[in-house]
């Protein structure tokens, strides 16, 4: 099923939340949607093993019912049966052992509660602009795991769909988002872009391999400009 990008928004709105765990939140995009979507969330816990992340979260935006708590998602602190709702969003590539998170949040996640998956995907017909999007993510997944930091490549759909089958879910559902209604050579993008390529070729800088995955994604930005590539998005409940 492919959809716009409100799907995510329409299938929160139709979930109540309860109490919730966002994992690997990062700055906590997913944590302000799902506070601002669900019909009675009373709690957000946001954790991520970086800090600072997590203080910029507290610092730009504020947020009612969101906690940030600095923590492993592979060895949560939390008790089973805690939650009413827990998720991951575009984090599953940041893991070193993503099926082991994605067994703890399931233990931590109340019987008849919503598990909730969102994660970008490298496959399928995408156009050339989200094609960019993989290229860069690749070539930035190769540099931080040259310097020491866990980052995957961009999965395949099936990849993910195999990792979520196997928490053991039932009325599990997968749904497709993209969003091509922007401009792929929006100036504001492209110089945000910059900034983060230059980062990047800095790191790289005398490593072959990175060079010339650089060069080539660079090559195809300046062709094709930039869009998001395409998200999948699963919802499934814990059967306890």
């Amino acid at each position: 099923m492919t959809a716009t990008k409100t799907i995510t928004e329409k299938l929160l709105k139709k979930m109540p939340g309860g109490k919730v765990l966002d994992v690997a939140t990062g700055k906590g995009n997913f944590a302000f949607t799902m506070e601002h979507c669900f019909t009675a969330c009373s709690l957000i816990v946001a954790v991520d093993t970086a800090a600072l992340s997590l203080i910029s979260m507290v610092k730009e935006r504020k947020a009612r019912k969101i906690t940030p708590s600095a923590m492993d998602g592979s060895l949560l602190a939390f008790q089973n049966n805690t939650f009413n709702t827990v998720a991951i969003s575009n984090s599953l590539h940041h893991l070193k052992e993503p099926e082991i998170v994605l067994q703890e949040m399931k233990r931590t996640l109340a019987p008849g509660g919503y598990f909730i998956v969102t994660e970008m995907f490298r496959d399928g017909n995408q156009t050339s602009s989200q094609h960019t999007h993989t290229l860069l993510h690749n070539w930035w997944a190769a540099t931080d795991s040259e310097n020491g930091t866990v980052h995957n490549p961009v999965f395949t759909q099936n990849e993910l769909r195999n990792f979520i089958k196997r928490v053991g879910l039932i009325d599990l559902e997968f749904y497709v988002s993209e969003d091509l209604s922007g401009d792929p050579f929006d100036s504001e993008l492209l110089d945000y872009l910059n900034k983060t390529l230059k980062t990047y070729t800095l790191r790289g800088k005398g490593n072959e391999k990175l060079v010339k995955l650089g060069e080539e994604a660079m090559i195809h930005l300046r062709k094709n400009g930039f869009t998001n590539a395409r998200s999948l998005i699963a919802v499934g409940l814990n059967p306890g």
